[in-house]
This record gives C-alpha cells, sequence and structure tokens, in this order.
C-alpha cells in the first residue's frame, strides 16, 4: 500500500442527476446511503447539487515477466 486517498474519486452534480442515476428521490438536505455507494451521497438543497465523495487506497503493483 502506498498511501490512502480520501478523495479519489470526486461528483459534484445537480441533484435531479443523482436522482436519475439512484433511481432514489432526494426530498431534503442531508446524507443519503445510495444502492453500490461506498459512501453517503450529501444532498444540498441549498445549492441544488449533491456531492459524492469517494475513498481508495493507492496501492503498487510488481509486474513479472511470463
Amino acid at each position: 500500500m502506498i498511501k490512502p486517498c480520501p478523495r479519489s474519486e470526486t461528483t459534484i452534480a445537480p441533484i435531479a442527476d443523482f436522482e436519475k442515476w439512484t433511481g432514489m428521490a432526494f426530498p431534503e438536505s442531508g446524507s443519503y446511503i445510495v444502492p453500490d455507494g461506498m459512501v453517503p451521497v450529501e444532498i444540498d438543497w441549498e445549492s441544488g447539487l449533491g456531492t459524492y465523495i469517494e475513498p481508495n487506497v493507492w496501492m503498487h503493483h510488481a509486474l513479472s515477466a511470463a
């Protein structure tokens, strides 16, 4: 393991996009668990945006000649 990467993938999009992608409704601001998500989606109706920030771990893999 090289190091943790707490913000490996960040998606910020309109709430309507998150509703379409997940098949869920987000009626108010807050954190929502979504199917197959590693972390909750944060919904902010004041800004009209949802934010998904997925962590990961950076790994080093040695390559060997076949």
